[in-house]
């Protein structure tokens, strides 16, 4: 792995940890916006947390589709771009989401709210990884290696967004502004994957 390779993997894997703090920040913002209509019980989560599965396992099989498209690069960004797009908007979308679903049955009601927005940007995110991969192993016989880097990124992002979130960003920021702070951090995702389009893998 010559030097130019080894830079580009060290600035994707910032990409990677992003979106893994991000992932986790949704989920959580998400369980947070549904509360106030349909509670914090075993059903709910329950929901958030299989539509959040969903999403990811959805967005890791098309992504592992679309990363043997060319120009892999741009749609990386393009799919980082729309994912900013989507919890960006999260907290604006909710309570006319919810209203329409709250006279429906709890269990009911919480799954098609997060069906309709925590699923589509885990689906985005979950795209990801895969083209990550798929990009930094093109003729190089390090698949395992950096798959394992990746996912640990991510999985380290998550960790620390899980902490920090449920102790500082939403009780400080409060619901809107954590989670136009993940936004944010997806758009700096976004600048991170353009810049480490210069380099070959």
């Amino acid at each position: 792995m010559n030097e130019m390779n080894s830079n580009y993997i060290k600035i994707i894997l910032t990409v990677s940890f992003l979106e893994g703090a991000s992932v986790m920040g949704v989920e959580l913002i998400g369980a947070k916006l549904i509360a106030p209509w349909f509670g914090t019980s075993l059903y709910v989560w329950t929901s958030v947390l299989g539509v959040s599965m969903l999403g990811l396992a959805s967005g890791y099989y098309i992504g592992g589709h679309l990363s043997y498209r060319q120009a892999q690069g741009n749609l990386l960004k393009k799919l980082l771009l729309l994912a900013t797009l989507f919890v960006g908007v999260m907290p604006l979308t909710a309570p006319l989401i919810m209203s329409a679903t709250q006279m429906m049955d709890v269990r009911l009601g919480s799954l098609i709210a997060s069906l309709i927005f925590i699923f589509p940007p885990l689906l985005l995110m979950g795209m990801v990884s895969p083209m990550i991969i798929r990009y930094c192993t093109l003729e190089k016989n390090h698949t395992g290696k950096i798959a394992g880097l990746v996912f640990a990124a991510s999985t380290i992002g998550g960790v620390l967004s899980v902490l920090l979130s449920g102790f500082y960003f939403i009780p400080l920021l409060g619901l809107n502004y954590a989670s136009w702070l993940f936004a944010g951090l997806m758009l700096i995702a976004t600048g991170v994957a353009h810049f480490a389009s210069r380099y070959k893998c």
